[in-house]
């Protein structure tokens, strides 16, 4: 009977303390242990599905910023294009422009020209009334006193003119309708010569 003692009471050691709590592991604790670790590799496979979701998303929106950024790209390289054709439009415009200015040039060269007579086969003699010739010459072809053309004249020679020597004489006109005038009464007459000018 001391043995049968001696076991219960060892049993009632293990199974309480002074405050009636028990501190010894029994086979269920185990057995819930057990499952405890089986959750943790359920929480690692949930961890990685967290994972692999994660990585989704960032591939997801790694995907949509390409997008995004070859939308941008081509959208600059669109505003270039039209950029470049403006610019091409703006050059050939600025170009016509130039030959327009160029022409206008050469036109307004021309009909400044066309405002000259050279009056030719005059002996240079120092020294010289070139107005005197015009006004010789214009009377000869039928001007009255009133009625001479406002002329510009000069020798187009560069100077010292020998004398005896015929440069041209410039007559330049300050309207084209007086030039006109002039050299019809010239080519009407043909009878201009040096004696009209006092030679």
């Amino acid at each position: 009977m001391s043995g049968t003692k001696k076991t219960e009471d060892k049993k009632k050691s293990s199974v309480s303390s002074k405050d009636g709590i028990n501190f010894k592991r029994s086979r269920d604790d185990l057995d819930e242990t057990d499952d405890r670790i089986q959750s943790f590799d359920e929480l690692l496979t949930r961890m990685k599905q967290m994972f692999d979701d994660t990585n989704t998303r960032i591939d997801t929106c790694k995907s949509d910023l390409q997008a995004e950024f070859t939308t941008l790209r081509e959208d600059v390289q669109s505003f270039k294009d039209r950029c470049s054709v403006e610019i091409n439009n703006l050059s050939d415009a600025l170009a016509l422009t130039q030959n327009n200015v160029n022409l206008n040039h050469e036109r307004h060269l021309k009909n400044s020209k066309s405002n000259d007579l050279l009056l030719s086969g005059v002996p240079y003699h120092q020294p010289e009334d070139l107005l005197g010739f015009v006004k010789s010459a214009s009377a000869a072809l039928g001007y009255g006193e009133r009625e001479l053309p406002l002329i510009y004249t000069k020798r187009l020679a560069r100077p010292p003119i020998a004398p005896g020597s015929t440069p041209p004489i410039l007559l330049q006109f300050a309207f084209r309708a007086a030039r006109d005038d002039f050299y019809f009464r010239y080519l009407s007459s043909h009878n201009l010569s040096l004696t009209h000018l006092g030679f």
